[in-house]
This record gives C-alpha cells, sequence and structure tokens, in this order.
C-alpha cells in the first residue's frame, strides 16, 4: 500500500500533541464552516491543502491576508478552483503570520524533519530552511545535521547541535550579545522532538517535515509549515489526529509519564521507546536468530562439506583443498557429505545430511546450486540438526540473479518456521559467501587455491576484516603484502547473519583489536544494529574501520544486483556511525591507508604529525594535509638546538633548516635520518612520518643488509621511545624489495606522504 500523504492540517494537530508550536490556526475540510479565531485586520496566511501538495507556494496555494471572513471565503473558493488540476482538494487553513526573530546576514529558517528509516529507526535531520533550502544546501555545501533518536541521549543531540555551524548561527552569542534562541529553548523543542517520534511509532507515521521551523518574538521554535506520510490509510490518519482525540493506547501510556516541566525525563523514556528492537536489545523472541559464539565464528571442531565433487578443482573440491591445510585435518575434523563413497580426498564421508545430523559439525559449507543448497538447510532444520553455522557458497538468493526473489523468501520462511516453532535452525552465513579465515587454526575455507592467493594469517595479529564482497576480501590480502589478518570473513548478502552479529562475535576476543569492514548495504534495522556493535566493541579502545559503498542511486542499485544489499542513505549512515568512533573510509586508499596504520599501532589516536623527508615537495604537500583534526608538530628552543648539532654532524648546516616539517634534502645518508629522529624522541607529536625518496646515493638502497639494518634502528628507535612511525619509500615498483625490509621490521609502510597523511586523517 503506497503511503497516505499527510497535509498542513493534520501535520500541525501531531505537532501540538508532541508539546511543539504552531501557529495559531484554523482549518475545515472543503464545504464546511470557518470556525474562525482571529480578529478583523490581523495579518494572516491563507493555503490551500491538496493530497500529496508538498509546496504550495509554487502552485499559488498561499495568500497572505489581513483577516476579512468574506474574503477569506471567496480566495479559499478561488484556491479551490485553481488548486482542483493540482490534486484532491482537502481544504483550506487559515494561520497566523508569526513575527519572528531574524539577523542580518544569517539564515534565520531551519527545516526539520522526522522520518523512518528501515535500516536505523527513526532519524531527526536538521538543516537550512525556507523557499531557498535546496539553493542554500548546495551553494554552502551544507548538508543537513542527522540523528538517529534511538541511538542518541537528548543532551547529546544539544550539544552536537550547538557545537555544529546550524546550532552556532543561532545559539551563540552575537555581536549585539544575545543569541538568536536560548539553549533552554531548544532543549525543550528536542523534548517534543522526541516525543514526536514516539506517536510517529505507535501510529504509523513514516515522515514528518517542517519548513520553516523559526523563533518566533518570544523565543519559542514555531513550525510554520509541515507535511508528511503515513503507512495508515488517510481515514485513520485524520481520525488518530483531530483535534481533542485521545491518544492511542501505546502513545498515551508512553507519553503520560511526560509531563512538560521535565522534559529530559520525558525524552529518557521516548528515547528508551523507540530505540526497542528485539535484536537490537537482545530480547528473546520466538522467531530470533541463535547468536553463535566466537568459537563456533572462529575455530570450529569439526567442518563439513557438502557439494564436493570428483574433480579437485571444483569449487567445493578447491575448499576442501584449503581446508586440509588448516589445523584441523590432523585431528578427524573435516567431513564430507557425499553419498556412494567412506572417503574422498582423504577425508571421511558421511551419505547424507541425516548423518550429519547424527554426527554434527559446527561448521557445513553448503557448495551447492541456489536451490539445492536451500533444499539442504531446509532438511537439516526438519532433522533438527546437522550444523551450528552453515555458509551458503552460492549467489543467486536474494540478489540479481534470484528473479522475484523467490529462493531467498523460501530461505527465509524455512529459518522463521523453524525458529517460530522453537525448532532447530542454524546460523546461515551468505548467501554469496566466499568464507572465512582463522589464524587459531590456520583455517582457510575459500574457494581461492593458494597457487593464486596468498593468504597471510598470524593469532599476533589484532586485524579482523569482514567484507560483504569475498572479492573485496581477497584483493585486499592480494594487493597488500603487509595485510597480516588474525580474522577474516566473508557475508555475503547478510540474510541471516549480518555484520553487526559478527562485529559482537568478535568483541569477545580481546586480542582483536582492529575490525576493518566493507559494506554494500543495510537489511532491517542494521545500520542501528551495527551502530550498538560498534559502540560495544570500541568501549575499551578498540577500533572499527568502514569503506561503505553503495551510496549513490546507481552504486545502490548495483549492490543491491550483487549481494541483494539494501543501500540506504550515506549520510546518515556517516553521521550515525561516526558517533559511535566508526572510522569512515571514503576512498579504498584511505581504508588501506587506515588499516595499515591501525594494524602497528592499533591504539593510534593521530593529531600532531612530525615529517622527516628528503624532499621539499613532499615536505610542502605533507604541511598542506596536516590540517584540522590533524596539525603539524613544532619544535621547542631545546629541539631546535639539537637538530642544528645534528644538521652540523652530517655536513647538512646551511642546507637544512632546523624545523618541521624537516626537509633533510637527498644529501641525507641513513644515519642523518636516524640521528635527526633522535633528536626529535621527546617532541610533543603522536605519530612520525619519516619519508625516503630512495632516487638518491646517499640511500643503500641495492645493498640488502644494509637497507634491513637501516629498518631494524628505525624500528628500534621507535619501540624504545614508544613512538608511532610510519615510513613512506616514494618510487616505483622497483624499490619493492627495499620496502619489504621496513614492513619485515613491524613499521607501516606506505607509497607517498600523501597516502601516509590521509590514513592518519581517516582515523583522526
Amino acid at each position: 500500500m503506497s503511503p497516505t500523504f499527510l497535509d498542513e492540517a493534520t501535520v500541525y494537530r501531531l505537532l501540538e500533541r508532541a508539546g511543539l508550536a504552531t501557529p495559531r490556526h484554523s482549518s475545515v475540510a472543503d464545504g464546511a464552516t470557518w470556525a474562525t479565531t482571529f480578529e478583523p485586520g490581523e495579518r494572516v496566511v491563507l493555503k490551500g491543502l491538496c493530497d500529496s501538495l508538498w509546496h504550495k507556494s509554487e502552485v499559488g496555494a498561499v495568500r497572505f491576508l489581513d483577516f476579512d471572513e468574506a474574503a477569506i471565503r471567496a480566495e479559499a473558493e478561488a484556491m479551490r478552483a485553481r488548486l482542483g488540476a493540482v490534486g484532491r482538494f482537502i481544504g483550506a487553513l487559515v494561520a497566523e503570520r508569526v513575527a519572528f526573530r531574524q539577523l542580518d546576514g544569517v539564515p534565520c529558517e531551519w527545516f526539520f524533519s522526522v522520518r523512518r528509516e528501515a535500516a536505523s529507526g527513526f532519524v531527526l535531520a536538521i538543516g537550512l530552511g525556507g523557499l531557498h533550502a535546496e539553493l542554500l544546501r548546495r551553494a554552502f555545501r551544507a548538508e543537513p545535521l542527522q540523528w538517529d533518536l534511538g541511538l542518541t541521549a537528548p543532551s547529546q543531540l544539544l550539544d552536537e547541535l550547538e557545537a555544529s555551524a546550524f546550532g552556532a548561527l543561532w545559539m551563540q552569542p552575537t555581536r549585539s550579545g544575545a543569541p538568536l534562541v536560548e539553549r533552554a529553548r531548544v532543549a525543550e523543542w528536542i523534548d517534543g522532538v522526541f516525543r514526536l517520534a514516539v506517536i510517529a511509532e505507535t501510529e504509523s507515521i513514516e515522515l514528518i517535515e517542517v519548513n520553516p521551523l523559526v523563533v518566533a518574538a518570544d523565543g519559542r521554535l514555531v513550525a510554520l509549515d509541515g507535511v508528511g506520510l503515513s503507512a495508515a490509510s488517510s481515514e485513520t490518519t485524520r481520525d488518530s489526529t483531530a483535534p481533542n482525540a485521545a491518544l492511542n493506547a501505546a502513545s498515551s501510556a508512553a507519553l503520560s509519564t511526560m509531563p512538560n516541566a521535565a522534559p529530559s525525563a520525558a525524552s529518557r523514556e521516548v528515547s528508551a521507546r523507540i530505540v526497542s528492537d528485539p535484536v537490537v536489545d537482545g530480547e528473546a523472541t520466538s522467531t530470533a536468530r541463535p547468536r553463535p559464539t566466537l568459537q563456533q565464528l572462529l575455530t570450529p571442531k569439526r567442518v563439513a562439506v557438502i557439494g564436493v565433487s570428483s574433480r579437485a578443482d571444483s569449487v567445493g573440491g578447491m575448499i576442501l583443498a584449503n581446508l586440509l591445510r588448516s589445523d584441523l585435518a590432523g585431528c578427524d575434523g573435516l567431513r564430507v557429505i557425499k553419498a556412494g563413497v567412506d572417503v574422498l580426498f582423504g577425508v571421511p564421508a558421511l551419505p547424507d545430511l541425516a548423518a550429519l545430523a547424527a554426527d554434527p559439525a559446527d561448521w557445513l559449507i553448503v557448495a551447492l546450486p541456489a536451490s539445492a543448497a536451500v533444499d539442504a538447510i531446509a532438511e537439516i532444520c526438519a532433522r533438527g540438526g546437522g550444523a551450528s553455522i552453515v555458509f551458503l557458497v552460492a549467489g543467486g538468493i536474494g540478489d540479481g540473479a534470484d528473479p522475484g526473489g523467490a529462493q531467498r523468501a523460501r530461505l527465509e520462511v524455512v529459518l522463521h518456521e523453524a525458529r517460530r516453532s522453537g525448532g532447530f535452525a542454524p546460523v546461515v552465513v551468505g548467501p554469496n559467501s566466499l568464507g572465512a579465515l582463522s589464524a587459531d587454526l590456520s583455517l582457510d575455507s575459500l574457494f581461492i587455491p593458494p597457487d593464486k592467493l596468498a593468504v597471510r594469517l598470524d593469532v599476533e595479529s589484532p586485524v579482523a576484516l569482514v567484507s560483504q564482497s569475498g572479492a573485496f576480501l581477497i584483493t585486499r590480502i592480494d594487493g597488500d603484502e603487509q595485510l597480516v589478518l588474525r580474522v577474516g570473513y566473508c557475508l555475503g548478502n547478510q540474510l541471516d547473519f549480518d555484520v553487526a552479529d559478527c562485529l559482537g562475535a568478535l568483541a569477545d576476543d580481546p586480542a582483536i583489536r582492529v575490525a576493518a569492514l566493507y559494506l554494500e548495504g543495510f537489511g532491517a534495522t542494521g545500520l542501528r544494529r551495527l551502530a550498538l556493535a560498534a559502540r560495544h566493541f570500541a568501549a575499551d579502545g578498540r577500533r572499527v574501520v568502514l569503506y561503505k559503498a553503495g551510496r549513490t542511486s546507481d552504486g545502490a542499485r548495483a549492490a543491491a544486483g550483487h549481494t541483494g544489499a539494501l543501500a540506504g542513505s550515506y549520510a546518515l549512515e556517516r553521521s550515525v556511525l561516526r558517533r559511535e568512533g566508526v572510522v569512515i573510509a571514503d576512498r579504498f586508499s584511505d581504508f588501506s591507508a587506515a588499516l595499515r596504520w591501525l594494524g602497528a599501532a592499533p591504539a593510534i589516536r593521530p593529531r600532531r604529525v612530525a615529517l622527516i623527508t628528503n624532499a621539499g615537495y613532499e615536505a610542502v604537500r605533507g604541511a598542506d594535509l596536516l590540517f584540522e583534526p590533524l596539525g603539524a608538530a613544532g619544535v621547542d628552543v631545546s629541539q631546535r638546538l639539537a637538530l642544528t648539532q645534528v644538521l652540523e654532524a652530517h655536513g647538512l648546516a646551511g642546507l637544512v633548516a632546523p624545523q618541521l616539517p624537516l626537509d633533510l634534502t637527498p644529501m641525507a645518508d641513513e644515519a642523518a635520518y636516524c640521528a635527526a629522529l633522535e633528536a626529535l624522541v621527546d617532541l610533543d607529536a603522536d605519530v612520525f612520518v619519516l619519508s625516503l625518496v630512495p632516487l638518491t646515493r646517499r640511500l643503500c638502497t641495492a645493498d640488502p643488509a644494509k637497507g634491513a639494518a637501516f629498518a631494524q634502528r628505525l624500528a628500534e628507535l621507535a619501540r624504545g621511545r614508544s613512538l608511532t612511525l610510519g615510513v613512506v619509500v616514494d618510487a616505483g615498483r622497483a624499490y619493492d624489495a627495499y620496502r619489504r625490509h621496513f614492513a619485515s621490521a613491524g613499521l607501516p609502510v606506505f607509497d607517498s606522504v600523501e597516502v601516509a597523511i590521509e590514513g592518519l586523517r581517516a582515523i583522526a
């Protein structure tokens, strides 16, 4: 059913129920008798209300008049005639012309909306308003601020609004002394917004949009115009919002404890109500999927594979070959489901899923076509067991290869019915999942052969890489020799097990300090659930890095065709997740650079950066990049003296200025670099970037022993003084061997100063 349009009179009543101010007004349906509340000659606004009319001024549905009942009636009739071609005429509304506060040169009209987002919940957006809101947004690049109301405390919202450019315009003192609006007034208004969200939740309202919102002469925030959308029928919506109508039972219960005198308490109550979600809150429900343990996710004791043919190069065969290189192979931890054989490729075989139910595994990897894969899960559910986690390798379930979503719907019904009835249903990873990697068992369940992909796993690595796309996972591994993982997981379509589930489980492993995520979209409540999982993961200083694809409408369509992702508003996603401390990488290069820094120094919180280089252009470019939130470290008198002595000792006096960024010129050798770093170890800097253009003869790049010794010396200096040090080797692929010396010493290595500092900017 398409949403029902909410006209201005209906929206006014919703706002008033939430305790939000509207103009004094009077409205009736077409043909009814006006009930006037205005004095003769009073300045008023007459507005024509039509179904699906979002912008009244564009079609002549707004007139500014002095109140005269006969003139109002005549103009309302004329307006009804004019608007007949626009849509069904609902009626006319007369409202007072509100005198509002203004400041010369300052936009004094806001818009705000409260809307339901499938991936999160009710979202508040605030931006520049008025007739020219869109023009102002583009001209000033002033994107609306957005908050998920279920994740945000009212006090946090108030503080963030006041600190923003929008809030500063209204809430900070002006040259005349007084702000446009008092902070207490904004706090009251925020409280009403939370109440409005409860009303919207309980009455199936999808959107309420107000433009403009102004500060009246008496200091109140007043909504001058509003429209909306409801999932309920027009009759239901208008009945529930009629003047003096009782709140429905749920809304009344929620609001009855919220006196206007205690806005903070009201907001807390509202926030608690609209955040409620069975998955988010961890409440047990009859259809909730089981939550896998960390052991089940990363250290399965037994793994079974179905779909292995006699050909070693089949998908199932390549998966099995990789599993045979894991620790499971030596402890009777592998099984193949295949009728007619006792052993396949040296692995014991079970004839069917009935045998697996009698001798269950932690994992079952299903390398079957889509329809057969769904059949297999249906049988597992029917038999009451077989595997705790099922990996679906095949696509064609809920993506572009599943016309009409028939296979997805079939699988969802199977899982839902099993859980609803209290029966068994596994956690399903995928569909379209490439598999998983775990250093604890040297486990690789991908179907990529080792001669094509060198997977680097290490139990000492702090990094987990979780990707919706298998190709992204393996290209990051293949393209970055420095990327060593503790865990790698490909989620695929996230039909059942999603990124929030995965991050929540990984949080139980204290050795994982960095979770790097690639996502193309969120399912229902997925954004909110990920935000809460990130909040939990990062509570003890751990970091989450995200690259979110599917940001544009075209990207979202591509994501849906590839993984069945439900791409949402990137601005909202970015806003919500950054508040939870998630590092958002806008480019793949930023993602990789941030991950390289965090892999070497998970606790890094860069603010001040010291750059040492031998190239003037790198010093200049580096300085250009050290703006908010980063800054360039500076030297004090004693450090300047120490640098001067270093330069003199290495024949660089007169060539190099003792300042930061420090350009040592191509005349500097390894000893000069080390001495300069030693002279600056007490610098007030969070990060040191040491950049080498290796084309100078002064650097011994062709001698492996000297290159390794230089790298080890730098690493020892960094470890000895607890410095975070990154190295740049700014040259072509011919110098990859030289780069490896520094990487082998445990230092993050980059190809340019720009990449290194942009990685720091992403983290900061």
